[in-house]
């Protein structure tokens, strides 16, 4: 072999050695844990860990972070290289049991597990980059409203603490809409809805920083010019206070109501009762002399079922004070299909057609954490679609459990209401209730029993307007 063989051979030894190199750097961090346990020893993934993401986004001075070579490693823990606040939605899930935590592959962590861990800490550890870094900032975006066949455009921005250049953009827009990044943290959003695309939606709004970004869902409502149906959803629950006594009394000596239900259902009925404990002026319907509501032990079933009409057709027929028939979902949405749902609609109008002198309440599923891309979303949205073209009275069950009173929006909860929990643990928030709310919190019964009253006495006459 001469010469020039063998530094070929060399260089080739070298560029091999650099490449497994590079494949096989690691960092010394334990995947979940956020903080890097503040530089104790043995690291630990704990749920003081949510707490410290969570400060983070919320520039509180004991939110620093801990970078690698530039990235907070340990913070990554959806595996997409970059710090969102869905890391704090896996995080969260993965206490809950829901999945693992993963780790940017770019920034492998030298241990796994903490059964990967060596006895005594490396020497420097956990070796921080001193500087921090802040993810930015998305300014609030009300929830947005537009009549088909109109325009809407709203103004987004972005601001960061370490001023650093922002990049802004959208995901899930509609047909018919489209987003723009004006640079310095300035972007636009229009939509010029078609006459078919009636229903409600929620854009996802990104705004970038290096490895850093901040994300919000913007809702938007688009209506129909000639809807006379009424949608009842999180936007109404607040007005209950304002319903004048009269009316409270017409609603109860003018209506006798059907109700089919199981448990998630009786989340309204149990919601009844806490707000006569929040506010006397309305009684408590379960109980006499107020008894007007007929619980069945029932529900809608799930794919194309339509068990429950019959029955409805017997009641209705041998108790002509009725006035209303309300049916809820137990998990029937959740893995329902478009043909299914349209199953439901079109039997519910069959009842309306055969007694058109009784209100019947369409409902949406309860919330089930598979979110804005999830199949529950797609056929609740179905829902409210055929509700506002049609003219239809519905309860918006999965729309009130997705907001908080301060109008944040958690459209990945579960039936459990998990911001239910944060929002009583806040001292400032009168949350003094105690009750039995099936699969859910009571503050979620007690959202639902507001909006029912609002719902009742709108279909009533009254007005917050």
């Amino acid at each position: 072999m001469n010469n020039k063989s063998i530094r070929m051979l060399l260089i080739l030894l070298c560029v091999l050695a650099f490449m497994d190199m590079a494949r096989t750097q690691t960092y010394e961090y334990l995947p979940g844990d956020v903080n890097m346990y503040n530089g104790n020893w043995p690291p630990e993934t704990i749920s003081g860990d949510v707490t410290y993401l969570v400060n983070y986004f919320r520039s509180l001075p004991a939110s620093n972070s801990c970078r690698l070579n530039g990235f907070w490693a340990s913070a990554d823990i959806n595996s997409d290289c970059i710090i969102t606040s869905s890391d704090v939605t896996r995080l969260v899930n993965y206490f809950r049991g829901l999945n693992s935590v993963g780790y940017c592959q770019t920034h492998a962590p030298a241990w796994l597990s903490v059964e990967d861990l060596p006895e005594l800490a490396p020497p420097g550890w956990p070796n921080c980059d001193d500087e921090i870094d802040y993810p930015p900032v998305i300014s609030p975006i009300p929830s947005q409203d537009v009549t088909a066949g109109n325009h809407l455009e709203f103004r987004v921005t972005a601001s960061d603490p370490n001023d650093d250049t922002i990049y802004l953009s959208a995901e899930l827009l509609p047909d018919n809409a489209s987003f723009f990044d004006s640079t310095n943290g300035i972007g636009g959003f229009t939509f010029d809805p078609d006459y078919d695309q009636v229903g409600n939606y929620q854009i996802r709004i990104i705004a970038g920083a290096g490895t850093l970004a901040d994300t919000g869902l913007v809702t938007i409502v688009v209506s129909d010019t000639a809807t006379q149906g009424f949608i009842f959803n999180h936007v109404y629950t607040e007005q209950w206070e304002n319903i004048p006594d009269p009316v409270i009394a017409q609603i109860v000596n003018e209506n006798r109501i059907y109700y089919v239900h199981t448990s998630h259902g009786s989340q309204i009925v149990s919601g009844l009762t806490e707000v006569n404990e929040a506010d006397s002026r309305f009684p408590d319907l379960n109980y006499d002399p107020y008894q007007i509501i007929t619980n069945i032990g029932d529900d809608l079933g799930a794919d194309g079922d339509t068990s429950w009409a019959a029955p409805t057709r017997t009641y209705l027929n041998s108790h002509p004070e009725c006035s209303m028939v309300m049916y809820s979902w137990c998990g029937g949405v959740s893995g329902n299909s478009e043909q299914g749902i349209n199953i439901y609609l079109n039997k519910m109008n069959e009842l309306e057609s055969q007694f058109p002198d009784i209100v019947f309440i369409y409902m949406t599923g309860h919330l089930d954490g598979s979110g804005p891309t999830g199949n529950l979303y797609l056929r609740n949205n179905q829902i409210r679609q055929y509700c506002i073209i049609n003219s239809k009275v519905l309860f918006d069950f999965a729309d009130i459990e997705s907001w908080d009173p301060d109008g944040n929006y958690y459209p990945d909860d579960t039936d459990a209401c998990y911001w239910c929990s944060d929002w009583c643990a806040n001292p400032e928030h009168d949350c003094d209730l105690d009750c039995n709310c099936a699969h859910s919190h009571c503050f979620n019964c007690f959202q639902k029993g507001k909006t029912w009253w609002v719902m009742m006495a709108y279909l009533e006459g009254w007005s917050a307007d």
